[in-house]
């Protein structure tokens, strides 16, 4: 275990063929089969079956049960999405790549579920207020939702993590590999109160730089030059060409 008490592991075996694996690979690198077909019910990470804890976490997994495909398909791999329930969430994961399907209702209520954890528990928040991302990362391609078949827009999650969402908003959201897992990590660390507060105290400032120029205009009312209006003015016999200039002169 790390200092915060998360179970590191560096490697894990191939259930296949018994070589040595990353334990967030999606899939073994000599017999290709694939790996990533679970999720945590604590960190949302992705877990391969043959695993008897969470590698990111710790958490005890339960016995790996057969996915069948639905009628949903992975929007990268093309491949049948397989309906699994995921503690009390029901989620539709790509057993060749690991991504996940997350209706929107269940997103949300991952969400909130996190964030009271966050404030119950007390988790400490890390040092930097977003994850990190790779420079000279190629530009993410549109993916087409799974539901509706059109393209997901690209949506920074809290607008602030770094973590960008495919997202449907009418279905829900598609998460790559792991990124189910940094999202649920970002909130636990204070991600979404961090944001919060930020917000807030940008609407505070702008409320009181608004409050501010208020009193200046109340303070300061905009002048007219009476004697230039007097010399230019209706008094000057109702001449129009004086009162074309003295137009000219109070709108400048």
């Amino acid at each position: 275990m790390d200092g915060s008490g998360n179970t590191k592991i560096t490697a894990f075996h191939c259930p296949s063929c018994g070589a040595a694996v990353a334990p967030d690979s999606p899939s073994c690198p000599y017999c290709r089969s694939a790996l990533a077909v679970r999720v945590c019910a604590s960190c949302f990470g992705a877990v391969a079956i043959g695993m008897k804890h969470c590698p990111f976490c710790g958490a005890r997994m339960d016995p790996a049960v057969p996915h069948k495909s639905g009628s949903l398909q992975c929007p990268r791999c093309k491949t049948g999405l397989a309906p699994a329930t995921v503690g009390r969430h029901s989620l539709q994961i790509c057993t060749r790549c690991g991504g996940i399907w997350v209706d929107k209702d269940s997103f949300q209520e991952i969400c909130t579920q996190q964030e009271d954890q966050e404030a119950v528990l007390g988790f400490q928040p890390k040092t930097e207020d977003s994850p990190a991302t790779p420079s000279g990362k190629p530009r993410r391609a549109y993916i087409p939702c799974p539901e509706c078949g059109k393209l997901m827009n690209h949506k920074n999650f809290s607008g602030c993590s770094g973590i960008v969402l495919d997202w449907c908003r009418d279905h829900g959201s598609w998460f790559d590999r792991q990124e189910l897992q940094r999202i649920v990590s970002f909130i636990r660390n204070g991600g979404l109160r961090k944001a919060r507060e930020r917000n807030q105290a940008r609407l505070r400032e702008q409320e009181e730089q608004l409050r501010i120029k208020q009193i200046e205009n109340a303070a300061h009312p905009i002048q007219t030059d009476t004697g230039f209006r007097d010399f230019f003015g209706e008094t000057q016999g109702g001449d129009p060409l004086l009162r074309f200039i003295s137009r000219m002169f109070l709108r400048s």
